[in-house]
């Protein structure tokens, strides 16, 4: 509970971990699902960011017109936490995609705040761009992360022209590498 604190705020490997903790919440509070507990939905790492990420997608897809409703990849993910096609509506899904977004505006925001310190602190001593390489499949491989992340540190840090962009050693060291260069 004390290690790796904002690595949990922001790490891809906890955000899949969060949207299950919220459901779960939201469900025992019998605002989802019927309030209907599974022992999917309580088993840990149940929802992957794999599966924030698949969701994403399908709403940008169904939101360009090029998917149809109901958010498929989120009634698969509702299936393998034991629930079956009757116990879940329109309602349930939509909160499940709704929670995946806003967890991923969560963590987008966390990053961008605190590498908008490092924007101000680099701005006093350097001129130019401050560009930001960042690895890690959350940032790699979810479909709004790299343009959430730039929007809130441009933002945060209206001053100074910055970017945050996919620097893929594929090192394995994961979202938390972050390395800091001029143009």
């Amino acid at each position: 509970p004390t290690q790796y604190i904002f690595e949990k705020l922001v790490g891809g490997a906890f955000q899949g971990e969060l949207v299950r903790l919220t459901l779960l919440d939201l469900t025992r509070m019998g605002f989802t699902l019927n309030g209907k507990l599974t022992s999917e939905l309580k088993q840990k790492d149940s929802i992957s960011t794999a599966d924030m990420s698949a969701i994403e997608a399908e709403a940008y897809r169904i939101s360009s017109g090029t998917a149809d409703e109901p958010n498929q990849e989120a009634v698969k993910v509702l299936k393998r936490l034991g629930y079956l096609e009757n116990q879940f509506g329109p309602d349930d899904i939509a909160t499940l995609v709704y929670l995946c977004e806003l967890i991923t505006v969560r963590a987008a925001l966390f990053n961008s705040i605190a590498l908008s310190a490092f924007v101000d602190y680099i701005s006093e001593s350097r001129e130019g761009p401050i560009k930001f390489g960042c690895d890690g499949s959350y940032f790699k491989k979810h479909p709004k992360m790299s343009t959430l992340i730039n929007s809130f540190l441009k933002a945060l840090s209206p001053q100074r022209e910055s970017e945050v962009f996919l620097a893929d050693q594929g090192s394995g060291v994961g979202a938390a590498v972050l390395a800091t260069c001029y143009d």
